[in-house]
C-alpha cells in the first residue's frame, strides 16, 4: 500500500530488450514498500513493462514470462517478412501484449503513462500519452532494420533508445517532482563506437552536421534502404545518448545483470531476483528523499 509523499514521484524505464524483465523486480519493491508512483515512463523493451504496470497486468506479464518455455518467444519474435523496411514483421509481439493489455489507451491507465520512441521520418524523438497502448509499445521496440517500423499518424516510429535510452525527461516535463531511473540497458558495443568515431570524423571532414538542428524531413515511404542509412546516421551521431549518464534522474538503480545477454529470455527469473535486490537497496534512499 502506497504512502503518500508531497512530491510527484516518476519511473523511468531503461530499453534492454528482455533485460527489461529485472524492472518488474524492481516494481515489487517499490509497491511492497509503499512508495507511491504517479507516472511511468517506458522506452524499447522498457516500454512493455512501464505499460504493464501503468495498466495494473504486471503480475500477468511476469507469470507469462516465467511460465512459458522460451522457445514460445522465439517463436512470436522470429516472424520473418519480405524485406522492405525490416527483416521481421512484430505483429506476434504486438498481439503478445494485446493478451494483458487489450485495448487500453493511455485515457484507461491506472497510472499516467508516457512512451517514447523515434521518428524516421524527422529524426526527432516522440513520447506518446494518447491513443492506443499496445500500437505504441509496439512502436517503441522496433529496432531499426530488425523490425519494421510503425506508422503513427504522419510519423514513422521505431526503437525509442535513439533519444530516450532512459526515458525521464518526459516525466518531468509532465509535472514529476522526483524520478526513479531503473536502468537494464547495455552500452554501445566496441564496434558500435567504433564505427560511431568514424562516422563522425568523416563528416567533421566533408564538414556535414551529423543531426541537423532542422532535420531533413522524408515525405516519401521509407524503404529498407532509407532506414539502413537512417539508423547509421541516428547510431553515429546520437552515440552519446546510449549511455545511462545523459539522462537527468533524482536516483538511478541498476540491476547487477551485466553477465546477462538482452535475448536471454531463460535467465528472466534471475532479471527479476537481481532487479528485486537492486531496490531493496536503493529503498531507504528513496524514503528518505520523499519523506517518507
Amino acid at each position: 500500500m502506497s504512502t503518500v509523499s508531497p512530491k510527484k514521484v516518476g519511473l523511468a524505464i531503461s530499453s534492454g530488450f528482455f533485460r527489461s524483465t529485472a524492472a518488474i523486480g524492481v516494481i515489487q519493491v517499490l509497491e511492497e514498500e509503499g512508495i507511491p508512483v504517479d507516472m511511468v515512463a517506458g522506452t524499447s523493451g522498457g516500454a512493455g513493462i512501464a505499460a504493464a504496470y501503468a495498466t495494473g497486468n504486471l503480475a500477468a506479464v511476469e507469470k507469462s514470462f516465467t511460465d512459458r518455455h522460451w522457445t514460445a518467444y522465439w517463436q512470436i519474435i522470429f516472424e520473418p517478412t519480405v524485406p522492405r523496411q525490416g527483416l521481421l514483421k512484430g505483429l506476434r509481439t504486438r498481439e503478445f501484449f494485446k493478451e494483458f493489455i487489450t485495448e487500453e489507451t493511455f485515457a484507461t491507465t491506472k497510472k499516467k503513462l508516457f512512451i517514447t520512441a523515434t521518428d524516421l521520418r524527422s529524426l526527432s524523438p516522440v513520447t506518446m500519452s494518447e491513443g492506443n497502448i499496445v500500437e505504441a509499445v509496439h512502436a517503441s521496440g522496433g529496432i531499426l532494420g530488425l523490425w519494421a517500423p510503425v506508422k503513427w499518424g504522419d510519423k514513422v516510429l521505431a526503437d525509442g533508445a535513439h533519444f530516450h535510452l532512459i526515458p525521464s525527461q518526459p516525466l518531468y516535463e509532465h509535472g514529476a517532482d522526483y524520478v526513479i531511473a531503473v536502468d537494464t540497458s547495455q552500452p554501445p558495443s566496441l564496434s558500435a563506437r567504433a564505427a560511431a568515431q568514424v562516422y563522425q570524423y568523416v563528416n567533421r571532414r566533408t564538414g556535414e552536421q551529423p543531426l541537423l538542428t532542422e532535420p531533413e524531413v522524408l515525405t516519401k515511404d521509407l524503404d529498407i534502404v532509407d532506414l539502413v542509412k537512417r539508423a547509421i546516421r541516428l547510431t553515429g551521431s546520437n552515440i552519446d545518448k546510449l549511455y545511462y549518464h545523459s539522462y537527468p534522474y533524482d536516483i538511478l538503480i541498476q540491476p547487477r545483470i551485466q553477465h546477462l545477454k538482452r535475448w536471454d529470455i531463460r535467465k528472466v527469473q534471475e532479471m527479476i531476483a537481481l532487479g528485486r535486490k537492486a531496490a531493496e537497496k536503493a529503498i531507504p534512499h528513496i524514503k528518505q528523499d520523499l519523506g517518507l
